[in-house]
Formats: C-alpha cells, structure tokens, sequence
C-alpha cells in the first residue's frame, strides 16, 4: 500500500477493504473488481464487464497441519463453526462488505479442488500472449542456428570423405605412394579433393542468411536446398526448387501454424 501510495507502483491488487480509505479520499483510482457481478454498495465495474473474462473471489481460510486426528479435526471444525454464526463475525462481514461464503469439511475440500481447477485453466490462458510472444522470439534465432550447424556438417562431411578422382587402390597401398605387387608395378596418383561441392553449400548459406528476413524462411529455405542439392551432385535446378519450395512451405506452415513457433515470412508479406 506504501509503494502504490507513494507512487513507486502504478497498480495493486488487494480486497476492496484494505483500498477503500484511499478510494473513497480520491487519492486512488479502482480500476475494477474480479466479483462476477458489482457490488451494490460500488460503482466499480467487474473485470468480465471490461472484457477480461476472469472471476476471482479473495476468500479465506482456517487451515491446520497435516497428522490432524480425526477428534482434533472435528473439535476445529466445530470451533470454526462456532465463529462463523457468532454475532461479532456477522458485525465483522458487514463492517468490510464480505460475503458470507461459508464452507467446511468435506464441502470446503471439493471447493478446494474446484479452484485449484479453475485457476490453472485462468493462468494457462493468461499466459498465452506471453508464450506465444516467446515462441516469435525463440523462431528467430533457433532456426537460423539449426540451418547453419546443419549446413557446417554437411561441409565438414564433404570436406573430410567428399568426391575424389583417384586411380585404382591396390590393397593395401596408400594414396600417394607406390605400390608393389608381383605383378607388373601400378602407380596410385595422389587424391585430389573437389572443392566444388563445399563452395556450392557455402552460397546457398550465405543466400539463405541474406534472404531469411527480406524474403522470408521459404525462398531462402529453397534457394539453401537447391544449392545443397547441386553440391551432392545434381543438376536438375527446376526440380530441385520445385521440391525446396514444397518442403520449406510444409515446415514453414508446420512451425507457424500447428506449433506456434513463428518463422520469418519476409517483408513483402503484411
């Protein structure tokens, strides 16, 4: 109440009692009320009336320690009980306009249930403009780094085992070297690495980096597949586009659509 006074905060959540000297003096504003319906005592408009579809009661409870005996849990309950019809209780719910809601034994457990029900269902829905906020977050580097690490171990794999022009390997001769048999001498020429294909994959990443924002996941996704495609050996550019173009729009609806995790869909897209 000090912070929310003294305006370190700008909003604060509490019973209507702990707010209404300040209320009624001008010195806050209340926003709204989390009752289904107005209090008749208050011109405050419920949550569910500004389109906040949330219904919370700020109630209370008598609770006790596990390993009750049943003697001890009834003798508290009967106490409670006892509280509850008392005249000074019904003075006390008048006095901060509470409502009697009244519960105990095994009705005050289903009640119970019932909330911790309710209220996960109300914090999961709330927190879906969150969630969805950090899954725009996490598609935008995530996917960019699966591509990219992807892409290095295709290159590492090219670089390390990739197409060679050889001669005939007697076993168990060494490329580079001379090799001896019985019969007539065979010379091995040393293997030559093609650098071809590692050059192809290093475009089509540097494509796919420099067209992911302006034209999206999709055509930089295909222009990454063709390239990789041709490094592997084809030379088929139409069909290998076409079938890019088909794979990346299927992860790309996938992603943004089924899982929530927004892939970037270009600037020329609204």
């Amino acid at each position: 109440m000090t912070a929310l006074i003294g305006g370190q905060v700008t909003a604060g959540i509490s019973g209507y009692s702990e707010f209404a000297q300040h209320i009624e003096s001008g010195r806050l504003r209340a926003i709204g009320m989390s009752s289904p319906t107005r209090s008749p005592i208050l011109d405050i408009p419920t949550l569910v009336e500004q389109g906040l579809d949330v219904e919370l009661e700020n109630w209370r409870a008598v609770v006790a320690p596990p390993g009750l005996g049943q003697s001890q849990r009834e003798a508290l309950t009967a106490l409670v009980e006892q509280m509850a019809q008392s005249e000074s209780w019904q003075a006390t719910l008048m006095k901060f306009d509470w409502t009697d809601s009244f519960l105990a034994g095994p009705a005050f457990e289903q009640f119970l249930d019932a909330e911790r029900v309710r209220i996960a269902r109300i914090v999961s829905r709330l927190r879906g403009s969150a969630s969805e906020a950090g899954a725009v977050q996490v598609g935008e580097w995530v996917f960019p780094v699966l591509v990219l690490g992807g892409a290095a171990l295709v290159m590492i794999l090219l670089v390390v085992g990739g197409p060679a022009k050889a001669g005939h390997y007697g076993s168990p001769a060494e490329a580079g070297h001379y090799v001896r048999q019985e019969s007539p001498v065979q010379q091995v020429s040393p293997v030559k690495q093609n650098s071809g294909p590692v050059v192809r994959i290093a475009i089509g990443l540097v494509s796919f980096v420099a067209l992911l924002n302006p034209a999206g996941f999709v055509a930089a996704g295909t222009v990454l597949f063709v390239c990789t495609a041709s490094a592997f050996g084809s030379s088929r550019w139409l069909r290998d586009g076409l079938v890019g173009l088909t794979l990346c729009a299927a992860v790309y609806v996938t992603f943004t659509y089924a899982l929530g995790v927004q892939l970037p869909a270009g600037a020329w897209i609204p």
